[in-house]
């Protein structure tokens, strides 16, 4: 994976606001951390006093008093609060609840289903379900990414693609 050319502005800049916001950003987007760990081993590397000391508050170790509105609470802390100790947290959070979602996806976006084939030539026949669905996928990421990056025209076009991708998907 790539660094985001913004953060690494972000970084240029001294913008410890919008770096953070970028960082906290990428574990929702990518639940393996990968992306996350990426940028935050080049922060590390470029940021002098990257990390706050954590600000005391009593965390929730016990994974099984962990919810999407408690991580929610922490990804919102974060932000202020840019403690080991909290991203620890929330990575583990993350793990917890987002990952086992993104495998079983990708598990059965591996496994085929056959829902439709042509028998002639053995092919899945692509419906227009199918399409709607990858359209707001990406439209989804557009979004976000036009969020991120501040694109007006990326986040437009990611609402449109949102919006087709959910008709079609209706429609069937």
């Amino acid at each position: 994976m790539a660094i985001p050319k913004e953060f690494i502005k972000a970084i240029e800049e001294q913008d410890n606001l919008k770096m953070r916001i970028m960082l906290k950003n990428s574990m929702l987007l990518d639940p393996t951390l990968e992306m996350f760990n990426e940028m935050l081993a080049y922060a590390e590397k470029k940021v002098t006093n990257l990390y706050d000391q954590h600000d005391g508050e009593t965390l929730l170790n016990d994974e099984n008093n962990w919810t999407k509105d408690y991580l929610d609470e922490q990804l919102f802390s974060v932000v202020t609060n840019f403690s080991k100790v909290r991203i620890g947290l929330i990575k583990k959070m993350i793990k917890k609840l987002y990952l086992p979602k993104t495998e079983s996806v990708q598990n059965n976006q591996k496994r085929y289903n056959g829902r439709k084939t042509n028998s002639s030539c053995n092919k899945r026949v692509i419906s227009k379900r199918d399409i709607g669905t990858g359209l707001i996928v990406v439209g989804g990421v557009a979004f976000v990414a036009g969020v991120l990056i501040p694109k007006t025209v990326l986040t437009i076009a990611g609402v449109g693609a949102v919006a087709v991708g959910a008709g079609l998907v209706l429609k069937e």
